[in-house]
């Protein structure tokens, strides 16, 4: 297999089999099934992923994607429309509930507070958890694809909400269908970090990943709750804490840590922006790899021995397929997908390499504090 480790996320746009019913009732033409079976192709059989991570599947057609090039094992959410998949070259690990579909939550978000209530109980669409081995190390892939920010006017997709109609609509009242959806991908986005948060306490040494459309970009409030609270979360009173309890507070913090790929790659490159969607002339990153502390070395500040499992290398976009659909001059490109396809590659590490001495705790806004590479 190779200490390589390649992963992807990729949203395939209302992958259906050729005369498969679309979601606004049409069918898939054969030969434009055909054209973005193609696509799908060239795009993954140039890099092989290991783990691919798919939203807006409406059926298992998508294997044909892989059959060319690999023992690809596909793992399915099935049953309503724009599902999320994964296909992988790594075996599932040994033990129960290797592959878990969540979507009707077991404990509702919910909250009532500063005069907000809300409760959501089960999402819009299912989070798959795989468990799969890797050069004989188990780590776990969480693959998700949250609301999206498509206004939400009403319960009935089928229905014409007043809020709707240009003509007439009260002007003042359409943002509250943005509240709506921003709402329920917030409280989507908490279920995600609910569930790595709890993945990273049962098995503290098992590298995690998250791979998905979370429809907000980098920096996002939505986005910044999945990854979590970072190595620079601000301490209350943190000159009146011992060593000892700084300690603890930068291991929990340390232990939960979420870091995106493009940020990783952000800090090594010249190149500040990938965006893997175009819409209204505006270019957006909805599409995410974040990786667990796992994939990098450990902070300055957090003392004690640990393993890094893996090295992160490289982040990558295939893009050059997107045009900006509001625009009637852009050009008209064989079917492929409104979504850029997200590509990181990293490195089995051989063995945790030997801590030097532990350094005091310094003051919060020296240079090196809480470095994470």
């Amino acid at each position: 297999m190779g200490l390589e480790l390649k992963i992807a996320s990729a949203n395939m746009e209302h992958w259906i089999v050729a005369d498969g019913e679309l979601i606004d009732g049409r069918k898939r033409k054969p030969r434009d099934f055909e054209t973005k079976l193609a696509w799908a192709k060239s795009v993954f059989g140039a890099t092989r992923p290991h783990i691919i991570g798919m939203q807006e599947i409406y059926d298992d057609s998508i294997q044909k994607a892989f059959e060319d090039f690999g023992p690809y094992k596909f793992h399915y959410s099935g049953g309503a429309r724009q599902q999320v998949a994964l296909a992988t070259t790594l075996p599932l690990a040994g033990e129960p509930d290797a592959i878990k579909m969540i979507q009707q939550l077991e404990k509702p978000i919910e909250i009532t507070r500063n005069g907000l209530t809300l409760k959501v109980d089960s999402l819009s669409r299912p989070i798959l958890r795989a468990r799969l081995v890797h050069e004989g190390e188990t780590l776990t892939v969480f693959v998700a694809h949250l609301k999206s920010k498509i206004p939400s006017y009403g319960d009935d997709p089928q229905q014409t909400y007043p809020e709707e109609e240009l003509l007439t609509a009260d002007f003042s009242a359409r943002p509250l269908g943005n509240l709506v959806s921003l709402a329920r991908r917030a409280a989507e986005a908490a279920a995600l970090r609910r569930e790595v948060v709890q993945e990273a306490e049962a098995f503290p040494d098992r590298p995690i990943i998250v791979c998905g459309d979370l429809n907000d970009d980098a920096g996002a409030v939505t986005t910044d709750m999945v990854l979590g609270d970072s190595m620079r979360t601000f301490i209350e009173n943190r000159h009146q804490l011992s060593d000892e309890q700084l300690d603890i507070i930068y291991g929990r913090l340390h232990q939960h840590l979420l870091t995106s790929a493009q940020d990783a790659q952000t800090r090594t490159s010249a190149q500040s922006e990938f965006h893997t969607a175009v819409h209204e002339g505006r270019f957006s990153t909805l599409d995410h790899v974040f990786l667990s502390r796992h994939f990098f070395p450990k902070p300055r500040v957090v003392r004690g021995v640990f393993k890094q499992s893996y090295f992160f290398n490289y982040y990558e976009v295939a893009n050059d397929h997107l045009v900006d659909d509001a625009s009637e001059f852009a050009p008209r490109k064989p079917a492929s997908t409104d979504h850029g396809v997200v590509f990181v590659y990293c490195k089995k590490a051989a063995a945790a390499a030997p801590l030097d001495a532990e350094p005091a705790h310094v003051a919060p806004n020296q240079p090196n504090d809480l470095a994470l590479v």
